[in-house]
């Protein structure tokens, strides 16, 4: 099984990060014009398009508090200001939105040792600023998944080191609590670092919707949370044999393993606080596509990937947020040709 100790953020190499551990369907936006206030999925968009439907709503302004009729909900994904984690932009001794203690504690939540250094550049800065998206809002606490942090692991590393061939699971994905299930379908498949929060339990986004018993969807366009991962495992193998669908003559996309992202460790929040983080500043909120959430972020030859953080606030098209990336990237020759589309 996967422990704390196991786990590495490989693919980061600056000493300011590290990664040493520490309900039901979303509800639908309220139909308002104001893209700040709607988190459904815009009627413009042609949806019925082959290709990749790539875009980002926002959901709270640039500046000022977020709408009154703003809440956060499952399927949200939240984009840190780097206002509060690079190294220029903050005193390393103050302390963080609404007396939650020093700087310090703010970034090792999110993995982070030190404010971020300008000598990285900005697109390494913005590989490196948390990204989450929120995947349970309850009564006791709200979880969420960072969402671009890899652990330098894959699936079939850590299924190598069990005896028996699997890994064990509970309710969200594999974990440590249940009886060993294969994920042989899900062998190369990296693993990613959800948070500072959960032990060594493993959680799961996908697309497979409610295929995987169990699961629970969180997006209007078909982003599902949780679920059987031997159900999941069966149902990528027989896509991989029938070519998908469901019932014979039926068109439906073939579920693969890229259809899956798996996350160990999570990102949790106390009553409350990730709505004072907002309200103070500390995140953008947008509702964003399955496409972007599972694009592959790959490099290409010696061509960068673009960061998820900048390819979804440049996706908003609203004029402050893009103000945000246009200062993080101030001085940049050739910015545009930066990272893939």
């Amino acid at each position: 099984s996967v422990t704390s100790d196991s786990v590495t953020s490989d693919s980061v190499t600056s000493d300011s990060v590290t990664s040493n551990t520490d309900n039901d369907d979303a509800n639908k936006g309220d139909g308002s014009n104001n893209p700040l206030t709607s988190s459904t999925i815009p009627s413009s968009l042609p949806l019925n398009n082959p290709g990749p439907n790539l875009w980002s709503i926002p959901l709270v302004p640039s500046n000022g508090p977020p709408p009154p009729n703003f809440k956060i909900q499952p399927g949200q994904v939240l984009l840190a200001k780097p206002s509060y984690f690079t190294q220029s932009r903050i005193n390393k001794k103050s302390r963080s939105p609404m007396g939650m203690g020093s700087i310090d504690n703010l970034l090792q939540k999110y993995g982070l040792t030190t404010p971020l250094p300008q000598e990285l550049g900005p697109d390494r800065i913005a590989d490196l600023l948390p990204v989450l998206l929120v995947v349970e809002v309850g009564m006791f606490s709200t979880t969420a998944l960072l969402l671009n942090r890899r652990t330098g692991y894959l699936l079939g590393d850590l299924q190598q080191g069990e005896e028996g061939g699997g890994i064990e699971q509970d309710s969200r994905g594999p974990s440590t609590s249940s009886p060993l299930v294969s994920m042989d379908a899900f062998m190369i498949q990296p693993l990613w670092f959800g948070g500072t929060s959960g032990g060594s339990g493993m959680s799961m986004i996908h697309l497979a919707g409610d295929r995987v018993k169990g699961a629970k969807r969180i997006t209007d366009d078909g982003i599902w949370y949780g679920g059987d991962v031997g159900k999941a495992n069966d149902i990528v193998v027989k896509d991989r044999m029938e070519g998908g669908g469901r019932e014979e003559g039926e068109k439906e996309e073939p579920i693969s393993g890229f259809s899956f992202k798996f996350f160990v460790q999570t990102t949790k929040f106390l009553p409350l606080v990730l709505e004072k983080e907002v309200n103070s500043g500390l995140w953008l909120v947008a509702s964003v596509s399955k496409d972007v959430i599972f694009k592959g972020r790959d490099r290409a030859g010696s061509k960068r990937a673009k960061p998820l953080w900048k390819e979804i606030i440049e996706l908003a098209d609203e004029n402050g947020w893009r103000d945000i990336v246009e200062e993080l990237y101030e001085g940049e020759e050739g910015d545009d040709e930066k990272g893939s589309s």
